[in-house]
């Protein structure tokens, strides 16, 4: 009893200390007066910016409705973060629309403020029943908005930390596994849009997984079947989808590798099996709403699968070691899309190297999801007859997708670190595999004619070939030349330092208001009350979501 209090103890001290680099990596906005909000970056609202509205014809109309003077884009800050448009026009509105429902004890499942109604349950993308909005609900303000997203960044380490002691990897790899994946690049891009919470189920998700498969009790069954079912209430379906194959994929590879309860695989399966079907059960009124409301809708992605496949150069990989973005991307996707960090891609060597610990801590299932998923985002010509398989081929994996790749890149770094805790790694063999993947490197620097991958970062990033090569060399000399438990805690420093040195300064905006309440606004409600009346805009003043904060009937939908 005693040492089981011992270990809660030093598990609690961990999930602590994974929080506690959550709120660095993010310490502008977590302790400081920033938001993650995008809502100055867009026209359309209070914001000065004009980036999405290139026409300054606009400007006396504007200026007479009491918007602040319109600025060009190249004025402001330079912010790589995802798509401003759909969280400020869409994302953070619609928060705004289900909390006043709720507020006035309405269920929120229909938006009478879009054309002649509009579902909003159905429009999944409105997380209308997501209960991690529960701050946003209680209370829709900009501080909320951020509140909700550093909760959803600790609870993706938490998660995380939890998948790799069910794994057996001990306190210091797990805090490394979770501070890496809670950490990695993909996040920071897409911080602004709350929806990134759906990479939150996939740890917890496979976590899930291995005690079902560990244990006879009915509660993981139970458990699986709620984050399964929970995963679609954030809204997404295209990361969601790509999140439930990748746990499908690792519950079928450890169907025949890696300990399960004394009970056959067989049984094993219908214990999955059985999740599953509750899941489906619980998601149905959700996904079958989707599935109507998907039917009628205008989307990009119905024309995917009768293209080639996109994937991105493999050299590109380059970034996840050392991230760089340009100034000036000629798309809103270019630059890094994810990184992880060079002592993290070290200590995966170390792991690869380490053929025992990958066996006894499952890092090869994880390593086998991992690959298939960067197969797909950069295997090039090969992946294109994955354009035929349905469903698949309506996603974009090279947006949504890397986050996969990224916490299967967490999980062997965070057995890699057991390794050398252990000291289990043979020197020769881990010299072999730097050795080999050092030469790869050079094959990728040679060939690649990006400046993503060998340019110069134009904003606050820190960090650069320096950072990255002495991550690379304090990792590999700890590891080879450190007592094993001394070298755990060294390697753990600066994997830690390395991640938190690469989290981007200087893009997020002051906290604001995100709707004020302005003359032209009281105005209008004022007269939609008088005579039931509906807006119009086509000055880049409101859009359809928008107006709803308002209370205002809008034609378009």
């Amino acid at each position: 009893m005693r040492r089981l209090a011992h270990r809660s103890w030093r598990d609690a001290l961990c999930v602590f200390a994974v929080c506690v680099v959550v709120v660095i990596g993010y310490s502008e906005v977590a302790l400081g007066n920033k938001t993650f909000s995008m809502q100055d970056r867009v026209s359309g609202l209070d914001g000065p910016a004009c980036s999405f509205a290139p026409d300054r014809g606009s400007d006396s109309v504007r200026s007479s409705l009491g918007f602040p003077e319109c600025v060009s884009i190249e004025t402001h800050r330079f912010d790589f973060r995802r798509d401003p448009g759909a969280s400020s026009w869409q994302m953070n509105a619609w928060a705004h629309v289900v909390g006043t429902q709720i507020d006035e004890g309405e269920i929120p499942i229909w938006n009478p403020f879009q054309g002649i109604g509009a579902p909003l349950a159905g429009n999944m993308q409105t997380a209308a029943f997501d209960p991690l909005l529960l701050p946003m609900r209680l209370q829709t303000s900009q501080r909320a908005f951020d509140l909700s997203v550093l909760i959803g960044l600790m609870l993706i380490g938490i998660a995380t930390y939890a998948f790799a002691r069910v794994l057996g990897l001990l306190f210091v790899a797990s805090t490394v596994a979770a501070s890496i994946f809670a950490l990695s690049g993909w996040f920071f891009g897409y911080s602004n849009n709350e929806w990134f919470r759906t990479y939150l189920y996939l740890p917890l998700i496979l976590c899930l997984v291995e005690i079902c498969l560990r244990s006879r009790r009915a509660w993981p069954v139970a458990g699986l079947a709620v984050a399964l079912a929970g995963i679609w209430t954030v809204g997404m379906p295209e990361p969601a989808f790509m999140a439930v194959g990748a746990s499908s994929m690792y519950a079928l590879l450890r169907l025949f590798r890696g300990p399960r309860s004394p009970v056959s695989r067989w049984a094993s399966a219908l214990r999955l099996s059985t999740a599953a079907a509750i899941a489906l059960a619980l998601a149905a009124p959700l996904l079958l709403t989707f599935g109507e409301y998907l039917g009628v809708s205008h989307n990009i992605h119905k024309g995917l699968g009768a293209q080639p496949q996109g994937t991105l150069p493999i050299q590109s990989l380059l970034n996840w070691v050392v991230p760089t973005i340009g100034e000036t991307p000629s798309s809103v996707y270019d630059g890094t899309s994810n990184w992880v960090g060079a002592s993290a891609f070290m200590l995966v060597l170390i792991a690869i190297a380490s053929p025992r610990a990958m066996k006894r801590y499952l890092g090869w299932p994880i390593l086998v999801v991992g690959i298939a998923v960067a197969f797909k985002i950069f295997g090039g010509g090969l992946v294109d007859w994955t354009r035929h398989i349905p469903i698949s081929n309506l996603a974009l994996w090279t947006v949504f997708g890397t986050p996969i790749l990224a916490l299967a890149l967490a999980i062997v770094a965070g057995v890699g670190a057991q390794a050398v805790s252990d000291g289990s790694i043979e020197q020769r063999r881990v010299l072999g595999v730097i050795g080999t993947g050092f030469l790869v490197a050079i094959v990728f620097v040679a060939t690649t004619k990006s400046h993503l991958a060998l340019g110069r970062s134009n904003f606050d990033l820190f960090g650069g070939w320096g950072l990255a090569a002495a991550s690379f060399v304090a990792v590999v000399l700890a590891a080879l030349f450190l007592r094993p438990r001394r070298a755990s805690w060294v390697i753990a420093g600066v994997v830690l330092m390395e991640l938190v040195l690469l989290a981007p300064r200087g893009v997020y905006g002051e906290q604001s208001d995100p709707f004020p309440q302005t003359d032209w606004a009281s105005f209008l409600q004022r007269e939609a009350a008088r005579d039931y009346g509906r807006v119009y805009s086509a000055q880049d003043l409101l859009y359809p979501n928008t107006a709803g904060v308002y209370g205002l009937g809008d034609h378009r939908m």
